[in-house]
């Protein structure tokens, strides 16, 4: 089977604890970590410290389930190719397994005639 890339994500997911967690933020705090947080997404690598440790605070607490759900992502996609990759190969067998029979079918079908 040939190798193919890992699968990226292309989005986030914000959890609604984290409006807990950010509840007491200004609307330019929740923004600035959002923003951390898809630059973090994106890059895979530690974006930026903002001037508000707060934010820094709230993006280390939040990194670990950035990390999990992509994992999450990564391992879902990968479980669905291989699903479509075993059908594909049924679905092959079975094909091959039909013109086999034809072929055998008409091999009968002319010994009788």
């Amino acid at each position: 089977m040939a190798k193919t890339r890992s699968p990226e994500p292309n989005a986030i997911l914000i959890h609604y604890d984290f409006y807990q967690q950010v509840s007491h933020f200004s609307d330019a705090q929740v923004g600035a970590l959002v923003r951390m947080m898809l630059a973090y997404a994106i890059s895979d690598r530690l974006p930026a410290l903002s001037a508000d440790e707060a934010v820094n605070t709230a993006f280390h607490f939040l990194r670990p389930q950035l990390d999990a759900d992509k994992a999450r992502y990564i391992a879902r996609c990968n479980t669905n190719a291989k699903i479509a990759s075993e059908r594909v190969a049924r679905q092959r067998a079975a094909k091959a397994l039909a013109e086999d029979s034809g072929i055998i079918d008409e091999l009968i079908k002319s010994a009788r005639s």
